[in-house]
């Protein structure tokens, strides 16, 4: 979510800085695309930075709070093993 956001904020500042000159996008065949593995900087915006802060927040915050413990696969005589160890 953070790296779509900060290349959105690029494209479109990129094109700001180009005097607004419409590029031609190339079609994309999904079977031949291969997702770039450039990672954007931090933003300059304060703005955007502290929305993508309080968004990674509430999603952790939440997604702790609604995670079920997974049931152990190990019987209580194994647990007792593991202790002795």
């Amino acid at each position: 979510m953070r790296r779509t956001v900060l290349i959105e904020k690029y494209s479109k500042n990129k094109k700001t800085n180009n005097n607004n000159e419409e590029e031609e996008k190339e079609k994309c065949d999904p079977l031949f695309n291969i997702p770039s593995e450039w990672k954007p900087e931090t933003s300059e915006d304060e703005e955007i930075e502290k929305a993508l802060k309080g968004f990674k927040d509430a999603v952790v915050q939440n997604r702790a709070r609604f995670m079920k413990p997974s049931p152990s696969n190990l019987m209580p005589s194994q647990f007792h093993t593991i202790e002795q160890l």
